[in-house]
C-alpha cells in the first residue's frame, strides 16, 4: 500500500492560509495592546491608536497619541517626543522615536 498522501484542495489551502493570518494579526495586536498598557502605566497617561495598523515588510507599524488628543484633536492634549510602534512578524515590540522616520529600517534593529 502506498503511503502517498492525496493532493490538499486549493480551497482546503486558501481556508488555511487565512487562518494563519488571522491568528497572526490577533498576535500582533495583543502585543501591541500590551505595549500600549505598559506604557500607560509608565506616563501616567491614556493612550489611543491613532493611525494603523499598517504592513511592513516583516511587521506591522503602529501609531499612538493620548486618548484626549485623539477624542478631540486638540493640540493641547497632543503627545510629543514618541515615535511608532513596531510589532515585528517574530513578535519582536520596537519602540520608536520622533526620529524614527522609517518604520522598515526600525525593523534592523
Amino acid at each position: 500500500m502506498s503511503s502517498r498522501r492525496a493532493p490538499i484542495p486549493p480551497l482546503m489551502l486558501e481556508l488555511s492560509k487565512l487562518i494563519v493570518q488571522i491568528y497572526r494579526r490577533q498576535t500582533m495586536r495583543r502585543a501591541f495592546a500590551s505595549f500600549l498598557v505598559e506604557k500607560e502605566r509608565e506616563m501616567g497617561e491614556h493612550l489611543s491608536l491613532a493611525k494603523g495598523p499598517d504592513r511592513l515588510s516583516t511587521g506591522w507599524v503602529f501609531y499612538y497619541q493620548s486618548r484626549a488628543y485623539v477624542e478631540t484633536s486638540s493640540i493641547n492634549e497632543m503627545l510629543v517626543g514618541h515615535g511608532p510602534v513596531i510589532v515585528a512578524d517574530d513578535g519582536r515590540v520596537i519602540e520608536g522615536s520622533s526620529m524614527d522616520r522609517d518604520p522598515e529600517e526600525m525593523l534592523k534593529r
